[in-house]
Protein backbone atom coordinates (compact mmCIF):
# COMPACT_ATOMS: atom_id res chain seq x y z
CA UNK A 1 0.00 0.00 0.00
CA UNK A 2 1.26 3.36 -0.62
CA UNK A 3 0.45 5.84 2.72
CA UNK A 4 1.49 9.28 0.45
CA UNK A 5 3.99 11.22 -0.95
CA UNK A 6 6.30 14.27 -0.89
CA UNK A 7 7.65 16.44 -4.13
CA UNK A 8 10.03 19.04 -3.10
CA UNK A 9 12.72 21.25 -5.15
CA UNK A 10 16.66 19.88 -4.33
CA UNK A 11 16.71 22.75 -2.35
CA UNK A 12 14.08 21.33 0.45
CA UNK A 13 11.37 23.33 -0.65
CA UNK A 14 7.62 21.36 -0.44
CA UNK A 15 5.92 21.71 -3.64
CA UNK A 16 2.99 19.45 -2.56
CA UNK A 17 2.62 16.40 -0.34
CA UNK A 18 -0.83 13.91 0.33
CA UNK A 19 -0.86 11.06 2.25
CA UNK A 20 -3.43 8.39 2.58
CA UNK A 21 -5.03 6.06 5.24
CA UNK A 22 -3.43 6.28 8.66
CA UNK A 23 -0.88 8.59 7.88
CA UNK A 24 -3.51 11.57 6.34
CA UNK A 25 -3.66 13.40 9.51
CA UNK A 26 0.48 14.25 8.94
CA UNK A 27 0.67 17.92 9.72
CA UNK A 28 2.43 20.38 7.07
CA UNK A 29 5.06 21.74 9.49
CA UNK A 30 6.31 17.42 10.29
CA UNK A 31 6.30 16.79 6.20
CA UNK A 32 8.52 20.18 5.74
CA UNK A 33 11.38 18.70 7.83
CA UNK A 34 10.60 15.20 6.13
CA UNK A 35 11.41 17.23 2.48
CA UNK A 36 14.27 19.05 4.22
CA UNK A 37 15.69 15.78 5.89
CA UNK A 38 15.48 13.89 2.93
CA UNK A 39 16.96 17.03 0.98
CA UNK A 40 19.93 16.38 3.13
CA UNK A 41 20.17 12.71 2.97
CA UNK A 42 20.39 12.78 -1.01
CA UNK A 43 22.99 15.49 -1.07
CA UNK A 44 24.73 13.65 1.65
CA UNK A 45 24.73 10.70 -0.31
CA UNK A 46 25.68 12.64 -3.85
CA UNK A 47 28.96 13.30 -1.88
CA UNK A 48 29.57 10.85 -0.49
CA UNK A 49 29.05 8.20 -3.47
CA UNK A 50 28.73 8.19 -7.07
CA UNK A 51 25.97 6.00 -7.03
CA UNK A 52 21.87 7.40 -6.56
CA UNK A 53 20.09 6.72 -3.40
CA UNK A 54 16.69 5.00 -3.86
CA UNK A 55 15.56 3.62 -0.86
CA UNK A 56 15.29 4.54 2.60
CA UNK A 57 13.64 1.24 4.90
CA UNK A 58 12.60 0.46 7.90
CA UNK A 59 11.52 -2.15 9.19
CA UNK A 60 7.58 -2.14 7.98
CA UNK A 61 7.81 0.89 5.47
CA UNK A 62 10.37 2.15 3.03
CA UNK A 63 10.89 5.36 1.13
CA UNK A 64 11.77 5.11 -2.97
CA UNK A 65 13.21 8.45 -3.62
CA UNK A 66 12.69 9.84 -7.20
CA UNK A 67 15.41 12.65 -8.19
CA UNK A 68 15.34 14.07 -11.48
CA UNK A 69 17.19 17.26 -11.53
CA UNK A 70 15.90 20.27 -9.61
CA UNK A 71 12.66 17.81 -8.62
CA UNK A 72 12.32 14.80 -5.66
CA UNK A 73 9.52 12.30 -5.53
CA UNK A 74 9.27 10.79 -1.87
CA UNK A 75 6.75 7.97 -1.97
CA UNK A 76 5.83 6.00 1.26
CA UNK A 77 4.50 2.44 0.96
CA UNK A 78 4.77 -0.65 2.95
CA UNK A 79 7.94 -2.12 2.91
CA UNK A 80 6.76 -5.05 0.15
CA UNK A 81 5.06 -2.59 -1.72
CA UNK A 82 6.33 -3.12 -5.53
CA UNK A 83 4.12 0.26 -6.87
CA UNK A 84 5.92 2.64 -5.10
CA UNK A 85 9.11 2.47 -7.77
CA UNK A 86 7.02 3.06 -10.93
CA UNK A 87 4.45 5.90 -9.83
CA UNK A 88 7.37 7.60 -8.48
CA UNK A 89 9.44 7.40 -11.71
CA UNK A 90 5.69 8.23 -13.59
CA UNK A 91 5.25 10.85 -12.00
CA UNK A 92 8.51 12.51 -12.22
CA UNK A 93 8.72 12.38 -15.38
CA UNK A 94 6.09 13.64 -15.98
CA UNK A 95 6.50 16.63 -13.81
CA UNK A 96 9.83 17.17 -15.15
CA UNK A 97 8.15 16.73 -18.66
CA UNK A 98 6.13 20.25 -17.79
CA UNK A 99 8.70 22.29 -15.93
CA UNK A 100 10.50 21.90 -19.32
CA UNK A 101 7.16 22.88 -21.36
CA UNK A 102 6.52 25.60 -19.23
CA UNK A 103 10.06 27.16 -18.32
CA UNK A 104 8.92 26.95 -14.73
CA UNK A 105 12.45 28.18 -12.59
CA UNK A 106 11.90 26.06 -9.40
CA UNK A 107 13.66 28.21 -7.25
CA UNK A 108 11.39 30.68 -7.33
CA UNK A 109 8.00 29.05 -6.02
CA UNK A 110 4.99 30.40 -6.33
CA UNK A 111 2.04 28.49 -4.81
CA UNK A 112 -0.46 29.67 -7.07
CA UNK A 113 1.65 28.81 -10.18
CA UNK A 114 2.61 25.57 -8.76
CA UNK A 115 -0.72 24.03 -8.68
CA UNK A 116 -2.11 26.19 -11.98
CA UNK A 117 0.98 24.12 -13.86
CA UNK A 118 1.09 20.79 -12.42
CA UNK A 119 -3.10 20.56 -11.23
CA UNK A 120 -4.04 17.92 -13.49
CA UNK A 121 -1.02 15.69 -13.16
CA UNK A 122 -1.84 15.70 -9.13
CA UNK A 123 -5.16 14.95 -10.26
CA UNK A 124 -3.96 12.02 -11.96
CA UNK A 125 -1.43 11.20 -9.18
CA UNK A 126 -4.09 11.11 -6.59
CA UNK A 127 -6.47 8.65 -8.05
CA UNK A 128 -3.96 6.78 -9.49
CA UNK A 129 -2.74 6.04 -6.00
CA UNK A 130 -5.92 5.51 -4.68
CA UNK A 131 -7.37 2.96 -7.46
CA UNK A 132 -3.76 1.08 -6.62
CA UNK A 133 -4.37 1.14 -2.71
CA UNK A 134 -8.09 -0.20 -3.05
CA UNK A 135 -6.39 -3.09 -5.49
CA UNK A 136 -3.98 -3.87 -2.49
CA UNK A 137 -6.36 -3.73 -0.27
CA UNK A 138 -8.50 -6.47 -2.48
CA UNK A 139 -5.45 -8.67 -3.04
CA UNK A 140 -5.15 -11.41 0.01
CA UNK A 141 -1.58 -11.66 0.47
CA UNK A 142 -0.46 -15.49 1.95
CA UNK A 143 3.00 -15.84 3.95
Amino acid sequence: MIYGYIIATASGILLRYRFFGKFMETKENDVSLLASGLTALLSFFNMVSDDHLETVAGEKYRIFIASRGELIFAVLSDKLDVMAKSVANKYVSLLIERIRELGIDLSVFIEGVINKAFGDIFARLDEEIEELNKQAGDVKYIL
